[in-house]
């Protein structure tokens, strides 16, 4: 996970130190089911479950000389049980599992942990007063999207009502979830000159001609201010690639 753009709450989950936290807690749940079937000795169980723990550092330098992340956890687990004087219950760490069995089952706890903070989140975006609060967040800035749309609606002669500029705006950006749309010069005449032809029966010469002008007084200064932005920063398009890739190596 890249700290700049993760929650902690959720990047917490995928550390490397949870990451084992799960494995562990996959492997003593394997050997308490095994005990409770009478492949494990119980005392074994309890004594993996009271002693068993790790220290993600020497993992790492374990995982440096032998070349297998499950071999040096176990290893690792293995090295604590035996300072806790539990040495003899490390035998039955990890009986009759594969790395697979332990590896999958703990990204499969992690993933459910993650899946609960999005379903959490998802419950609170649609609670009602949250949707109105967000809906009246939007109304200003509808409306400054709205008014060039009518006022230059008037100039052209169209004088189309301030509700019917609004809805333009709205298809506009539902038109948003159309790849790289509505910067795309095609669709979005197409959704203005559609709306001005079916909805308020203008011509549809005239309709088109005011959708590539609309296009051009919305679309045009957004592009001369990020280049003017891209000057005055001395920032170029080639750097900011290289920045990135290069945040991306160090991030893993």
């Amino acid at each position: 996970m890249i700290p700049r753009y993760t929650r902690p709450e959720m990047g917490a989950i995928w550390t490397e130190e949870n990451k084992y936290r799960q494995w562990l807690e996959v492997e003593l749940a394997a050997s308490e089911a095994l005990a409770e079937l009478g492949e494990v000795p119980r005392e074994a169980a309890q004594a993996l479950r009271q002693h068993a723990d790790f220290d993600a550092e020497r993992i790492g330098e374990i995982e440096a000389q032998v070349k297998h992340d499950v071999i040096s956890f176990t290893t690792a687990v293995a090295e604590k049980l035996a300072a806790a004087g539990a040495s003899d219950a490390s035998r039955w760490l990890h009986y009759g599992l594969t790395s697979n069995d332990v590896v999958d089952t703990a990204q499969a706890l992690q993933l459910k942990a993650a899946s609960e903070i999005l379903r959490r989140d998802l419950a609170h975006i649609g609670h009602s007063w949250s949707l109105c609060s967000a809906f009246l967040l939007t109304i200003p800035y509808l409306l400054l999207q709205a008014v060039p749309i009518w006022v230059l609606s008037s100039g052209y002669g169209f004088d189309l009502p301030v509700g019917a500029a609004i809805a333009l705006v709205m298809l506009l950006r539902l038109a948003a979830a159309v790849p790289q749309a509505p910067a795309t010069l095609g669709l979005f005449q197409l959704i203005t000159k559609e709306f001005l032809e079916y909805g308020y029966a203008i011509p549809a010469d005239q309709a088109a001609r005011f959708s590539l002008l609309l296009w051009a007084v919305i679309k045009l200064p957004l592009l001369a201010a990020g280049a003017v932005a891209l000057v005055v920063t001395g920032s170029k398009i080639g750097e900011l690639t290289r920045a990135a890739e290069e945040q991306a190596r160090e991030h893993g």
